[in-house]
């Protein structure tokens, strides 16, 4: 499972033009920056602050997306038709 979520990642870092990953577990935090697929910064590690779980900040390319980037509308249908995530993914456009 590990190598499929990876290879989802590095496709959907592909296709924007910023990516922000942050992981909570083991009593830290690990943050990690993407533009179009560059790291910004070596890895970030702070002591754990009460977050648990993955949060991903994502821009889509609007050179690949155009300047509309996602249907928050598709996404929300996407999320319902997904009942098993639901518990675990919270969309917020911006």
């Amino acid at each position: 499972m590990g190598d499929l979520m990876q290879a989802d990642l590095q496709t959907v870092n592909s296709l924007c033009e910023a990516l922000q990953i942050t992981v909570a577990r083991e009593g830290k935090t690990f943050r990690q920056d993407y533009i179009r697929g560059i790291p910004q910064h070596e890895l970030y590690i702070t002591d754990l602050d009460g977050f648990r779980g993955t949060e991903i900040i994502l821009k889509p390319d609007t050179s690949i997306f155009g300047e509309d980037g996602f249907s928050c509308e598709i996404l929300k249908e996407w999320v319902g038709n997904h009942k098993e995530w639901n518990h675990i993914l919270k969309l917020f456009p911006i």
